[in-house]
């Protein structure tokens, strides 16, 4: 197929496996009604995001070889949900049991909390003009608010951890006893397409060379290859996070299955040039 025929059909299967997902996983873990109780509550909510983005990166798609300035927009949203499965894949890793997980997510929750209290500690008197008793009382608030994170002196009942998905994947990489492994592949795919992918995000010395690339017909392979791959990681971790619910029907799951197996086929090689 050529590029216009390539892009149609990758972004019509793409569209076929985000409604699938939408309306036959997404709502199923809702009429479920556990989805309020962890690790539910985590994954189905990185799912719902994760899938909402490979949607809405989907209008790129469908216009990928005929407005190349979409480029940079397309891989800041494919870096976000790849962000996302690290965050999900280091869970599933490091917790074996749906208790282990449980005591891992209020710590990665507590980030954001320890970041706010950070951040106004160290920014607050000068960004908006507060005393220290103004700072101390919006803390105080914070902390109030979320009870389930201090002791009553205050002092944080867990440590946080950091969610770099750099950090993350360090981790799990120390992890992973066969580097040949499917496992190993993807995660190690998942790594290079979000440090590539960031560059677009955190402006620097490789931003020149990431906006530019769109433009220039050598590099095209290499693009085609990026978001390819960056498709597929994301298929395949949604397909394999429904399972974490026994509930679903096993119809739905071999459906989702097969639509991943169908993005899987629109490999870049498949495109006659002419």
């Amino acid at each position: 197929m050529n590029e216009e025929e390539y892009f149609k059909k990758f972004s019509s299967t793409i569209l076929n496996f985000t409604t699938n997902y939408l309306n036959n996983v997404v709502l199923k873990i809702i009429e479920l009604e556990d989805y309020v109780v962890e690790p539910k509550r985590f994954f189905y909510t990185l799912i719902h995001k994760t899938v909402s983005t490979l949607e809405a990166s989907n209008i790129f798609v469908r216009n990928f070889e005929l407005k190349s300035n979409y480029n940079s927009s397309l891989f800041i949203l494919l870096r976000s949900a790849i962000s996302d499965i690290i965050l999900a894949e280091y869970v599933i890793k490091r917790g074996k049991t749906d208790e282990e997980r449980a005591e891992l997510i209020p710590r990665i929750y507590f980030d954001h909390v320890d970041n706010m209290i950070d951040s106004l500690n160290k920014a607050a008197r000068k960004a908006y003009g507060w005393s220290d008793k103004e700072v101390d009382d919006n803390i105080r608030l914070i902390k109030e608010s979320k009870k389930q994170y201090f002791k009553v002196d205050g002092k944080p009942k867990l440590k946080p951890i950091r969610t770099s998905p750099y950090t993350l994947t360090f981790k799990m990489f120390s992890e992973i006893s066969n580097p040949l492994s499917t496992e190993y592949d993807l995660l190690r795919r998942s790594f290079d397409l979000y440090s590539q992918f960031s560059k677009f995000e955190h402006f620097g010395d490789l931003t020149f060379y990431l906006v530019h690339r769109a433009y220039e017909e050598k590099q095209k392979e290499s693009i085609l290859y990026d978001l390819y791959d960056g498709i597929r990681v994301i298929c395949f971790a949604l397909s394999n996070y429904m399972n974490l619910w026994d509930d679903i029907p096993t119809s739905t799951k071999k459906t989702v299955e097969k639509l991943t197996s169908e993005v899987n086929q629109f490999h870049p090689s498949t495109i006659k040039y002419t």
